[in-house]
């Protein structure tokens, strides 16, 4: 099964978990505002000796991945439950960490199962679930080879606003660079190659939500005639 066709049923799916009668019509699923396949490539990619300086890396990488002139902020802790839970957004308000509805989500990456070598999910701004991997960084030297063994080495991570004239500086000079021109052809390919699945599932959610419609009317004009003949159907 082709990766369009899986992106395709997990749109899907996740709109039917939402009852269709009386909710707004469905609505077209967005383009995705960053390439979540490159996004993914650099979480694997960076590591640390430390959480602070794992997330200082792939900091720098959603920051390459990005085409738009807006730094990408990271958010990451780890809460009781243990998991890792990790935002990556365009600040709006100006406060540290993410704030639902004041900033922009780009995407987020969800911790479920394991600890040094773990399972994700990985889910755009919009919430749809892209992809289910896990974490394979687990040599030693780096950050998860041992961080397990203590939870106050997984303090949160903010973005620090001290960080911002680093980003955009490196940011400038890297996008001169033919990597980044690269980075650019890609993110085209990646967004054309959505296309067809987003379209897919919104199609199959209208038509999911006029059969469930259909299926409530037709309930409600037999449980009409039901009442007026006083019998049972």
């Amino acid at each position: 099964m082709s990766r369009n066709v899986k992106f395709a049923i997990v749109l899907f799916s996740a709109l039917l978990m939402v009852p269709l009668w009386g909710c707004p019509k469905p609505r077209p699923v967005p383009p995705p505002d960053i390439d979540l396949n490159q996004v993914n490539e650099a979480f694997h990619m960076s590591k640390g000796v430390t959480f602070s300086s794992w997330m200082h890396n792939f900091e720098q990488l959603v920051n390459e991945i990005y085409l738009k002139d807006d730094v990408v902020f990271v958010s990451a802790r780890r809460p009781r439950i243990g998991k890792l839970s990790l935002r990556g957004y365009v600040d709006r308000d100006g406060v540290l960490g993410y704030k639902p509805g004041a900033d922009k989500l780009l995407f987020r990456i969800e911790q479920y199962r394991g600890s040094h070598r773990f399972s994700y999910r990985l889910y755009d701004g919009n919430g749809w679930l892209y992809k289910r991997d896990y974490y394979r960084r687990s040599g030693a030297g780096t950050f998860l080879a041992y961080a397990f063994l203590s939870a106050a080495l997984w303090r949160p991570y903010y973005t620090p606003r001290r960080r911002l004239v680093v980003i955009r500086r490196y940011r400038r000079t890297y996008r001169k660079s033919p990597k980044f021109a690269a980075r650019r052809k890609r993110f085209s390919s990646y967004r054309k190659s959505t296309r067809k699945a987003r379209r897919s599932a919104y199609r199959k959610s209208r038509r999911s939500r006029r059969r469930s419609r259909r299926s409530s009317r037709r309930s409600r004009y037999r449980s009409g005639r039901s009442r007026r003949s006083g019998g049972k159907w």
